[in-house]
């Protein structure tokens, strides 16, 4: 699977399930983070941030993909952990093959140019998402193992998807956004002559936050640590392929032959909250690019 098809694969799970309520969205007004080019990683390009000038409430889903350099990754994702997410949601996440993290909107230049800037970028105003919303998806075409807390699953033929709803919550002082995140499988979908049966989703691959104003939410795919991609049978003969998790699967890497390292998908998810529900506070916005 090259970048183009990560490509596709984004315009299908955000943009194809975009909201857009009516008058002017926060990516009509959004600034831009530089970009930056390698001969490992091709072409950067520039990527338009949100810009919350206390107009809207809604969210918006920012879809990237990062060149897979686990050693730039793991030391960004360990020195910004995501605190507006439970610790035992976020070891639960882990083990099924999710890793978050969490910035600012003013940081959040400095964050894609920490992480090596991004080859695709996709933006998608999703407003207050009382429905729920695909932000990511794959489609399976036959029975697939798959690690599910721990132990592994077999997926039937059908949809694996990533839903987010999310909403404004206003409080006594100022106003917060909660989000939903789960991953449902859907058995049948689009095989030919396949029965539909009932969807199946997995709590403990998901997650509930509230997400102050100004937080953004990055959520990528990566092995648990301290399991292996090959593990030895009951019996002599080769290691056996462990299957790869509901994460991995996904937020799966892609390789573009053109390029030295695979591509990483990374989603951003940032609540935007109107300033009515502030006393007197001034708009966040997001840092002005380097020049």
């Amino acid at each position: 699977m090259n970048t183009r098809a990560t490509c596709v694969l984004f315009l299908g799970a955000i943009v194809a399930c975009e909201v857009a309520p009516q008058g002017e969205r926060p990516l009509d007004k959004a600034s831009e983070a530089p970009a930056e080019a390698s001969p490992a990683t091709g072409p950067m390009v520039r990527v338009s941030l949100p810009v919350d000038d206390g107009t809207a409430d809604g969210i918006v889903a920012l879809a990237w993909a990062l060149e897979d350099n686990a050693s730039v990754i793991n030391a960004w994702l360990d020195a910004h952990p995501p605190k507006s997410v439970a610790a035992e949601s976020v070891t639960a996440l882990r083990r099924n093959g999710f890793v978050l993290g969490e910035t600012t909107l003013n940081d959040l230049p400095e964050a894609l140019r920490a992480l090596g800037g991004t080859s695709i970028t996709i933006s998608s105003w999703l407003g207050q998402a009382t429905h729920w919303h695909q932000i990511a998806a794959r489609h399976i075409d036959s029975p697939t193992a798959c690690v599910v807390d721990g132990g592994s699953r077999r997926l039937e033929p059908g949809a694996l998807q990533l839903l987010l709803r999310g909403w404004t919550v206003p409080l006594e002082e100022g106003a917060v956004t909660d989000i939903e995140i789960v991953p449902l499988h859907t058995p049948g979908g689009r095989v030919p002559g396949a029965r539909r049966t009932a969807a199946e989703s997995f709590p403990s691959g998901g997650l509930f936050a509230s997400l102050a104003r100004g937080s953004v939410l990055l959520i990528t795919s990566d092995t648990p640590r301290g399991s292996s991609r090959m593990q030895r049978g009951p019996t002599a003969g080769p290691p056996a392929s462990v299957p790869p998790t509901l994460g991995e699967l996904l937020l799966e890497r892609t390789l573009d032959e053109s390029l030295a390292s695979p591509r990483r998908p990374f989603l951003v998810i940032v609540p935007l909250i109107a300033g009515a529900h502030f006393a007197a506070a001034p708009p966040v916005d997001s840092a002005a690019p380097a020049p």
